[in-house]
């Protein structure tokens, strides 16, 4: 199979596609990593090329590209050092949720965010709302 059939198969996930409403989400989809491809082999529903790392989860039909902040926190989910390599965690089971996070612009919108259990271990540098984000959008 073809890294461009592996595209096609799994499409990219998305805050509404785990149940994002406009007024929050607090519940966790706890999902099991199987594969892990590469920046830029899976091409975005626009049709550019992915530019973080994209996780794939055993019995979902969609895929979940990495941004920096969730590299770091899959690591520390599947309780492994910041610098592991990322396909150590391939097997190990994480939780996702939507959560609020301040993007392009200072606007405040859901993303997917991996929940790190133990929020001790997330470095400094991440310990913010524009990382970690809001269980709830600032204004509601």
């Amino acid at each position: 199979m073809s890294e461009d059939t592996v595209s096609a198969n799994h499409p990219l996930l998305y805050s509404a596609d785990l149940g994002y409403t406009g007024q929050g989400n607090e519940k966790r989809h706890k999902v099991a990593i199987e594969k892990i491809t590469p920046p830029g082999v899976i091409s975005r529903e626009n049709g550019q090329k992915t530019e973080g790392p994209v996780v794939h989860f055993a019995g979902k039909e969609k895929a979940l590209e990495l941004c920096k902040a969730n590299q770091v926190f899959m690591r520390l989910a599947c309780g492994l050092n910041v610098n592991a390599k990322l396909e150590q965690c391939i097997g190990k089971e994480v939780e996702l949720q939507v959560r609020f996070i301040v993007g392009i612009g200072n606007q405040e919108g859901p993303a997917i965010r991996v929940i790190v259990k133990n929020a001790g271990l997330i470095p400094f540098k991440y310990q913010n709302a524009k990382c970690i984000g809001r269980d709830k959008p600032k204004n509601s």
